[in-house]
């Protein structure tokens, strides 16, 4: 596979040194780590690396060239191909637009507070099964991961899928505009990141920049709810005339008449209405929840705004399976017991561990015996409401059957003094001790749910799990 020849390279952006032919190349990368074969090896400054300090390793591990902004010594500048750049970010940029000029493929752009990432990627799974389809590795959504997901992008895809994210306003402005998409999709929008903002309504403007750069006709999903004036309003400044609207309601175009889980098999049935036709939707589903059969409908959402053909490709949903981190189901034994473990411990807010609760109500033990236990850490970026969010889950961990909370993170100790003394199960101020912990609580048949925020590190405390 080539992804990009000398003369693309060189021709899209400002290079003042080249010292040797540039060989095709199969892959760009900012990782030394994970570099292959045939890889084009860009020198990112980030805030805690360099770059430029692993471009010899990048070279030994197998690129065949390099963007960088100088060639340290150690670099054997005589027998590889580098291009010495003002600006590394400024280059891969480049490269990022003219991949998106290149190419024909219908480019779908997704956001929103919570559930971008699984929308994603089962707008791209689905998708995939009709033709050639890119979409953003993992979350790479910023303003470094959305121009290095659009340079690996094949020239001759049907569909691309990206993600974008942010925390501040006019993140999405700059990004909507590198990625120019031809669907914008607001997944749902929530009190995420609101110690960046000074209300709820600058998140939505802020989510909204995604319709900036929308393409002359091209199509707006939006979610039902609170907010949708206020989107419709966004939609309509950015003179977007095509709006297609999911949710709960009746007055959506696709909205969820009916979701139920078949307890025998754990089957997840969703019935769907579209609204312009008035015709019932129904299909399995491969990943179970509420907001999954609602994240669904945006996915049915995007079918229909690409004029692809709904009835056929809605038979792909039942091979959905969840993303990593976000409510992944693995079957564990820890040598002597058996027991459940549901894995959302990729990030955490608290629009998603009311789902997340809610969603573990419906699950059965395996065992008569068996107790819901959750692992909960800190929720952080609240802001000066961080106590109060806290807090407030205590009535949702009540009314969803959990048996036993454990708290990781001082932000959770305010949930874990709002708990009935039965309910708490035990206290920890960070990650490390929990899992020796678990090895001795966890019995057999229970289900143990883990949530929070990236930086509580609860995520460590699941991978250890999951990998033993």
């Amino acid at each position: 596979m080539i992804l990009w020849n000398e003369k693309e390279i060189l021709g899209n952006i400002k290079g003042s040194y080249c010292n040797n032919k540039i060989p095709d190349i199969s892959g760009v990368s900012i990782d030394s780590r994970t570099i292959k074969r045939g890889d084009l090896f860009v020198a990112i400054r980030g805030e805690n690396f360099d770059g430029h300090d692993f471009i010899n390793q990048a070279i030994k591990n197998g690129a065949y060239a390099c963007i960088a902004e100088f060639i340290p010594l150690e670099v054997d500048a005589d027998s590889h191909p580098v291009v010495i750049v003002d600006d590394v970010r400024d280059a891969l940029v480049s490269l990022a637009t003219f991949s998106r000029e290149r190419t024909k493929a219908k480019i779908i752009g997704v956001t929103g507070s919570v559930g971008k990432t699984s929308v994603k990627d089962s707008i791209a799974f689905v998708l995939s099964t009709d033709n050639k389809t890119h979409s953003t590795s993992g979350n790479f959504n910023n303003d470094i991961g959305l121009p290095l997901s659009l340079c690996r992008m094949e020239a001759d895809c049907k569909y691309g899928v990206f993600e974008l994210g942010m925390n501040h306003s006019g993140e999405l402005s700059y990004l909507s505009n590198i990625l120019r998409p031809d669907i914008a999709l607001i997944t749902a929008i929530e009190s995420v990141h609101i110690e960046f903002f000074n209300s709820v309504e600058d998140i939505v403007d802020a989510k909204c920049e995604i319709f900036n750069s929308l393409v002359d006709d091209g199509v707006a999903i939006i979610p039902s709810g609170k907010h949708e004036h206020q989107i419709r309003m966004n939609c309509s400044e950015n003179n977007v005339k095509n709006i297609i609207s999911f949710g709960t309601d009746m007055t959506n175009d696709f909205y969820l008449e009916n979701y139920c889980v078949d307890e025998s098999n754990n089957k997840n049935t969703v019935t769907a209405k579209l609204k312009k036709t008035n015709e019932k939707i129904t299909y399995s589903l491969g990943v179970e929840g509420k907001h999954n059969a609602v994240n669904s409908l945006a996915v049915l959402a995007v079918i229909d705004g690409l004029g692809l053909e709904i009835n056929k490709l809605k038979e792909e949903f039942v091979n959905l399976q969840a993303t990593d981190g976000r409510g992944r189901v693995y079957d564990k034994n820890n040598g002597s017991v058996n027991y459940t473990l549901v894995d959302d411990s990729y990030n955490a807010s608290p629009a998603s561990v009311k789902c997340a609760l809610e969603n573990l109500k419906t699950r059965k033990s395996s065992d008569s015996n068996g107790q819901k236990i959750v692992v909960l850490g800190d929720m952080l970026e609240l802001g000066n409401k961080s106590v109060e969010f806290h807090r407030s889950l205590s009535e949702d961990v009540k009314k969803n059957d959990v048996d036993k909370v454990i708290a990781v993170g001082k932000l959770m100790k305010n949930l874990y003094k709002e708990l009935p003394i039965d309910l708490q199960g035990k206290y920890f101020d960070s990650y490390e001790g929990v899992e020796g912990f678990l090895n001795e609580y966890i019995c057999e048949g229970d289900i143990l749910l883990m949530k929070g925020s990236h930086g509580s590190n609860v995520w460590k405390i699941a991978k250890s799990l999951i990998e033993k």
